[in-house]
């Protein structure tokens, strides 16, 4: 299944195939053990974070803000990984539908204080 990772600490953002329903392998790409839902996309896509990454001595991540998304600009520390959800409204993961480059114009990468 096709996601988008966001790596704060390189700052790049690239594809990844993961298999998809599970979160083990979500949270090993991140590099966390805890995620949570980070950023919710109008087209179905969904951001996955490190929901510790704040207790961390890790400083690096980034601001995303897709113009006209109900969540508005979001900060966020850590890495990302961004997923597609099923059309068929039971829960599973699938293909993310944002491009790379959507992407890449609607974040950029900060090292916080």
């Amino acid at each position: 299944m096709r996601a988008i990772f966001i790596d704060s600490n390189r700052k790049e953002i690239f594809e990844a195939i993961i298999k998809g329903n599970d979160f083990r392998e979500i949270r090993s790409l991140i590099g966390c053990d805890i995620i949570t839902g980070g950023y919710s996309f109008d087209n179905g896509d969904y951001m996955y974070v490190d929901d510790e990454a704040i207790f961390t001595t890790n400083r690096n991540g980034f601001v995303i803000n897709v113009p006209g998304n109900s969540w508005g600009a979001q900060q966020l520390i850590g890495n990302a990984l961004i997923i597609g959800s099923s059309k068929d409204d039971d829960g599973s993961d699938a293909d993310a539908v944002s491009s790379i480059e959507e992407i890449k114009n609607h974040i950029s990468f900060k090292t916080f204080i």
